[in-house]
């Protein structure tokens, strides 16, 4: 386009004069001078008359608002776990327009937060941005803040951070204090229990085992006894008040479990003792302690007095009389500084007939009347209270109690039994081996590695030896089989890893001929042993050219080579110890209350191997010398 040639000067020169005045005014607004400075006025120009051919270009850069973060890294260093945090990051807005900034975090689930996450900043203003650590694991840990900059340049931020700031910091929490429990005063037969339940924060699943302090306790009485009465004094353990059930227990990240604290001691008195719980994380790591709780409890024994040691009754027959009850009143007073029901009153004199020894023995009556009396008359109130219940929760204490005592008398006796024979010629000695099964349970969900899939059966066997013609000489060793699938018929046999340490504990060096079954486990190679094994199952072989099916073998004759080279011929097979598991199982009744990998149905089993033991002899003469032993363990005669 061209101007007109009258106007082309005057508007030529007002053209200029625009572009003169619009690059002052973006040279002032870029060196941040104030924006209030108008503009000035610009005459109309009819563009449709000017001619644009020789007029200067005019270039410019449209940009938003300029924001500098500082620092542009942040590291918290070592940070304790489950508590947060704080550091802050400065904001500048350098421009003369406002800015719009928006903040996040870089990971979804990201340990850090940000607040505020919408920030508005006016020109030349500076705010300060909260940032919050939250560590919930023992690891370094890093992420990125993200400052989204409308119509700006976008910026971010590296933050790091390391959870652990003392080598016992750890995400696993209680929410009571674990560093004290006062069970407070309970009788001596009763089992007082709290519950406390311990949270994983963590990212990691982790083992949770609680153990006593056997560290503290070795220094303690080092420190008590003298070196040289130590040396020759035998070391008894002390019976156990304290415990907690499970044990031990894999705990799944972002997951409880409920702990039982229990504490029962058959002798009065207050008691005190510490446990440890120690944690090994799944994923690598070396354990370490994480609570240390010290356990206090009071017990005292049931304090009965009735008003009358002995009771009479005088009957006179008479036909013209006819015949009625006769009643005597009698008397229960509970002494004791605890309340105590009637129920309660018949419990406590029926537990203590488990740990007496002796009781129905006339010498005991003559000088322990008061108790003897008690049992008695105790034995009749619960036959007449026989229908609401009272009598079967009587029997199954009364059994239970029996059943721990005999589990601990075996427990210790088989510490010392050998299958050598106590003289100096050598004897070779026939013992069977063989393992069996009790029960079985699911592993439930939160047991499993976290997948429903992975649960399965757990399996509760034993494997036991015995010398043939010495039932005192069974030996019952729990086993702990993998999980199998959940239709699977059973745990299979012994595995190598179970069977070796066993081997070397009872039959190294004992001039012992092992027979077993086929298992591979048994064939391994142990000094002093002879080993034969028969099959159990049907094999098809192939004879002449033809496969048939060769019948199992419970029962052959073996040849043996002695180390002196004199040959010995043995039976080989296991029927034996298989009567051994019949009678076992007979005895020992799985129910709701005992189920696999639990404590009552070792106990059962335990119980019946002393029954087995005993077999031939007087079982009240028996139980009368095991709980003579028992009240040896826990009274000091004076």
């Amino acid at each position: 386009m061209r101007m007109p040639a009258e106007k082309s000067l005057c508007q030529a020169a007002t053209f200029c004069l625009m572009i003169s005045c619009l690059a002052d005014e973006l040279r002032y607004l870029s060196l941040g001078q104030p924006s209030a400075k108008e503009l000035p006025e610009v005459p109309a120009v009819d563009w449709t008359e000017v001619d644009l051919g020789d007029a200067p270009a005019l270039v410019g850069n449209s940009v938003g608002p300029r924001v500098v973060v500082d620092p542009p890294n942040l590291d918290f260093g070592n940070a304790k776990c489950l508590e947060p945090i704080t550091r802050h990051v400065r904001l500048t807005n350098f421009s003369c327009i406002d800015a719009s900034v928006r903040a996040f975090m870089n990971e979804r689930k990201s340990l850090w937060t940000v607040h505020p996450k919408v920030i508005h900043l006016s020109p030349q203003e500076t705010l300060q941005l909260a940032l919050t650590l939250r560590m919930d694991e023992t690891c370094q840990s890093v992420d990125t803040l993200n400052l989204i900059v409308a119509e700006g340049d976008d910026l971010t931020v590296q933050v790091r951070g390391k959870g652990g700031a003392t080598a016992a910091d750890t995400p696993v929490t209680c929410d009571e204090e674990l560093d004290f429990l006062d069970f407070g005063t309970h009788f001596t037969t009763q089992t007082c229990c709290r519950e406390i339940i311990i949270k994983n924060h963590g990212q990691f699943g982790r083992r949770l085992s609680w153990s006593k302090d056997k560290d503290k306790d070795k220094k303690n009485k080092d420190k008590k006894e003298e070196p040289k009465r130590q040396r020759n004094k035998k070391e008894v353990e002390a019976p156990v008040v304290f415990r907690v059930e499970p044990e031990s227990v894999l705990l799944d990240p972002k997951t409880a479990y409920r702990f039982t604290f229990m504490a029962l001691s058959p002798t009065p008195g207050t008691v005190e003792d510490e446990l440890v719980c120690s944690e090994i994380v799944e994923k690598g790591g070396g354990g370490k302690n994480i609570f240390r709780t010290r356990l206090k409890a009071t017990f005292v024994a049931p304090q009965l007095k009735l008003s009358k040691n002995r009771l009479e009754f005088e009957f006179l027959w008479d036909k013209h009389r006819p015949i009625a009850s006769i009643t005597e009143p009698l008397r229960l007073e509970n002494t004791g500084p605890l309340e105590e029901t009637m129920e309660g009153m018949l419990k406590n004199i029926a537990a203590m007939t488990t740990i007496w020894p002796g009781w129905t023995n006339p010498a005991v009556r003559e000088s322990e009347g008061n108790l003897h009396e008690a049992l008695d008359w105790a034995t009749r109130a619960l036959e007449v209270n026989s229908a609401d219940g009272t009598r079967a929760e009587a029997v199954e204490h009364l059994e239970r109690g029996l059943n721990q005592v005999r589990k601990h008398y075996v427990e210790e006796t088989q510490k010392t039994m050998t299958f050598k024979y106590s003289n100096k010629n050598k004897k070779w000695m026939d013992v069977e081996v063989d393992e069996a099964t009790f029960d079985k349970h699911l592993v439930p969900l939160e047991d499993a590695k976290g997948r429903a899939s992975d649960t399965g059966m757990k399996w509760e066997q034993w494997v036991g030896l015995v010398s043939r013609g010495k039932p005192e000489s069974l030996v019952l060793v729990r086993l702990k089989p993998q999980i199998t699938k959940r239709r699977a018929p059973g745990p299979g046999a012994i595995r190598k890893a179970e069977w070796k340490p066993i081997a070397n504990r009872w039959l190294q060096d004992t001039c012992v001929i092992l027979h077993s079954d086929s298992a591979r486990s048994y064939k391994s190679k142990i000094s002093g042993v002879l080993h034969d094994a028969v099959v159990h199952q049907k094999k098809k072989v192939k004879i002449n050219g033809k496969w048939v099916w060769k019948l199992p073998k419970y029962v052959t004759m073996k040849t043996h080579k002695l180390p002196s080279g004199r040959k010995i011929k043995t039976k080989a097979g296991t029927q034996v110890i298989d009567r051994a598991w019949r009678f076992l199982k007979d005895r020992v009744k799985v129910n709701q209350n005992s189920k696999s990998d639990s404590a009552n149905i070792r106990a059962k089993i335990r119980s019946a191997q002393y029954e087995y033991w005993c077999r031939g002899k007087d079982m009240w003469s028996c139980t009368g010398n095991l709980l003579t032993w028992h009240m040896s363990k826990i009274v000091q005669k004076p």
